[in-house]
């Protein structure tokens, strides 16, 4: 990987990508603006917490070769993160780091293979800003038809980097706060859940239920009365129930709920 100093000089073509923080129109605004900006073919976010957790803001890009942003980045952040060199990076505050990563580099073979030779994906460029106790990611993807990032594309792509990292911080920051405010009850998450696939049981549901609210495992076992194997065991109970191994397929599961039955709360 390759070291850049950072920048922070805003272009004009990411002005509306300040507009569009909060909206569902982000991501295609953040990505027009890395396009004008680098000529990038695909750009992804994502947040590590302190707790060691990676989670996708968001996705987008252009000639996908059967291969969807968002689908590649959901795979990479439940799966080959951990193998990932730049994870492990600090990043002092106030600062960021802008880091250059080719294929040919990557000694993990099937990380290697799944998010850059089947995507035809040859070159990213990220800076990674610290938030608080997170880190932001922001990533610039070239696929094999287009070649490398030129040098003058990347000197661009440095001046604006670190405004739209921080632009894409806030952006999460705003839906997490805006899930919270709308946040239903511990009891609605189950009905929706159970509408989503009855075959769960009561306890199956009530365990999920925790697990999308975002709770540990030992507040879910306080909240519903069970040990704490009792909760492992229902859970893996669940998730064999559903053919599902992450809590993001699980959100996908209670958003088919959501339209399939009302959340008010008696």
């Amino acid at each position: 990987m390759t070291l850049f100093q950072s920048g922070s000089v805003l272009d004009e073509g990411c002005l509306g990508v300040i507009a569009d923080i909060g909206r569902e129109t982000f991501p295609a605004s953040a990505f027009a603006c890395l396009r004008h900006v680098a000529q990038a073919d695909m750009f992804s976010a994502f947040v590590k917490s302190d707790a060691g957790r990676v989670d996708l803001i968001c996705a987008d890009g252009v000639g996908a070769n059967h291969t969807s942003p968002v689908g590649l980045s959901l795979r990479y952040a439940n799966e080959y993160w951990r193998r990932d060199p730049m994870m492990d990076i600090r990043v002092p505050a106030g600062e960021s780091v802008t880091l250059r990563q080719s294929w040919s580099n990557i000694p993990d073979r099937d990380y290697r293979s799944i998010c850059y030779l089947h995507p035809r994906v040859i070159e990213r460029i990220s800076t990674c800003i610290p938030r608080d106790k997170d880190v932001i990611f922001l990533n610039i993807y070239r696929r094999e038809a287009s070649g490398c990032f030129a040098d003058d594309e990347l000197e661009r792509f440095h001046r604006v980097a670190k405004a739209v990292a921080t632009c894409v911080g806030s952006h999460d920051r705003l839906l997490r706060l805006e899930a919270l405010a709308l946040k239903p009850s511990h009891a609605a998450t189950e009905r929706t859940l159970r509408a989503a696939d009855p075959r769960l049981s009561v306890r199956e549901a009530e365990v999920c239920a925790g697990i999308l609210r975002g709770d540990a495992i030992k507040e879910i076992a306080n909240k519903v009365s069970l040990e704490l194997s009792s909760v492992i065991t229902y859970k893996k109970r669940a998730f064999h129930k559903l053919n599902i191994s992450t809590r993001r397929e699980l959100q996908e599961i209670y958003e088919r709920g959501l339209k399939r039955t009302p959340t008010f709360d008696e």
